[in-house]
């Protein structure tokens, strides 16, 4: 009975999963009076206890001045809050009536609160959509809550929203691609009556496969941005000593704009159709990219990563269930068992928490000055996942040469782009001096089995 339990809970928290968009949250500023902190709480699985996030206290997030936090699809009891940064301690962001002059609400005592915004009161409120946005200004002793707008609402306005410059007011934001790639391939499980562990697992492993694909569109199209934000600046890194951190290579300020590096002919990893330029480069059709384009490439990135997080955890739940419930009816749709991944190799293991430990932001991105050390760690740890994911798309069988759109396993003999990560058959290749079809980039000289360059 408490297996049947728990497998229940299970394929309900998947369904959530599969068929709604994290809880995004935003804070950014009209001025930089005073340094601002956002403090997120909320609930998640019964007995998992209440969390609370900081984005002061975040290593991933730690900008006074512009933060985003994302939440699960089955995040509830949420709540919202705001402090500065004043002598000695963190002060409260207090209440206003944003319709009367943005004088202090105080509460029936009379007494100045702080300003809370609630969201998702209780479980039932599941289906409720939060893409919500905060506009702080002032300083330190009069710093408020100037806007604030719920973009994914569908329901009437509510009493704290306010954001009279429409040209300027957030819009709701876009499916997460993963989520419209893995519909696409198989809709997800909309009546879980009757439905059993190996149905959900076999829709799981099929979406899984489509979310893949297009994450690793996303990753390469973020890693492009950043390539061409580093060449860029080129001699424009400058060496600055701060504090303990030593030296490091800083920019004083970003350039107004800067050219993507060039796209290959070829098919884009994983995909069997040929990738235009205008995609790869972006929703914005631009050879060009400013550093703004860039970081709304960043947070499309994050926002993209966290659902694969999402799906990812609950294919290899629905896999240890399944084992540990009738492991000789597994059906893996012909692939592996979900189960097999975490009980392989230990780096293997450690692939996939780094994936899972989300998050693209980079310290200091929100004022013009960030160092070439940051760039490049990002761009490192956007090819680590593209190496994870194809590795998961090779368990998968589902991972094709971006050349000739032929099948890639463990055995074949690969060669590797360092520059993206894409692998080619050897065959393929050619000759030593050929260039990545995804990138352009060099290959790697020399060749070996798929499954030695990634253990590698």
């Amino acid at each position: 009975r408490l297996q049947s339990v728990t497998a229940s809970g299970m394929l309900a928290s998947y369904a959530t999963c599969c068929m709604e968009a994290p809880v995004r949250l935003r804070m950014v500023s009209s001025d930089r009076l005073c340094a601002r902190s956002m403090v997120v709480s909320w609930e998640e699985d019964i007995g998992s206890g209440r969390k609370t996030w900081c984005s002061s206290e975040d290593p991933l997030q730690n900008g006074w001045y512009e933060v985003e936090k994302l939440l699960p699809p089955g995040a509830h009891s949420v709540t919202v809050q705001f402090k500065v940064r004043g002598p000695r301690k963190m002060w409260d962001v207090r209440a206003v009536d944003r319709y009367n002059g943005y004088s202090w609400a105080p509460s029936k005592e009379g007494k100045l609160v702080p300003e809370v915004f609630h969201f998702r009161q209780s479980k039932e409120n599941l289906t409720e959509s939060v893409d919500a946005v905060f506009d702080l200004k002032g300083p330190v002793h009069y710093c408020f809550v100037h806007r604030a707008w719920n973009a994914g609402r569908f329901t009437e306005l509510q009493e704290w929203e306010r954001w009279d410059d429409e040209d300027s007011r957030p819009v709701p934001e876009a499916q997460p691609a993963v989520l419209r790639a893995a519909d696409a391939a198989c809709p997800p499980l909309q009546n879980l009556d009757g439905c059993s562990l190996a149905t959900a697992l076999s829709t799981a492993t099929q979406r899984l496969r489509s979310a893949t694909l297009e994450l690793m569109a996303v990753h390469r199209e973020t890693l492009r941005g950043l390539r061409g934000l580093d060449e860029a600046c080129g001699d424009l890194w400058s060496s600055k000593t701060s504090g303990s951190c030593g030296e490091a290579l800083v920019i004083a300020s970003a350039p107004k704009d800067f050219n993507l590096p060039p796209v290959g002919a070829g098919c884009d990893l994983g995909l069997a159709t040929p990738v235009q330029t205008n995609v790869v480069a972006g929703e914005f059709g631009l050879d060009k990219w400013s550093l703004g384009q860039l970081k709304l490439q960043l947070a499309k990135d994050n926002w993209n990563i966290f659902v694969m997080a999402e799906m990812l955890q609950d294919w290899l739940y629905l896999g240890h269930q399944l084992q540990s419930s009738q492991a000789e009816n597994c059906n893996c749709d012909g692939a592996i068992c979900p189960h097999d991944l975490v009980q392989s190799t230990g780096s293997e293991q450690v692939m996939f928490a780094s994936i899972l430990t989300t998050g693209m932001s980079i310290q200091g991105w929100t004022s013009c000055k960030f160092h070439q050390k940051q760039v490049r760690a990002k761009m490192a740890e956007l090819r680590g996942r593209l190496v994870f994911f194809q590795h998961l798309l090779v368990r998968l069988g589902h991972l094709e040469c971006p050349e000739c759109s032929q099948r890639l396993g463990h055995g074949d003999h690969v060669r590797c782009c360092p520059r993206c990560a894409c692998y080619v058959h050897d065959v393929c290749v050619g000759s030593a001096e050929s260039v990545c079809p995804v990138c352009e980039g060099s290959m790697d000289v020399g060749s070996q089995s798929l499954e030695r360059d990634i253990s590698d």
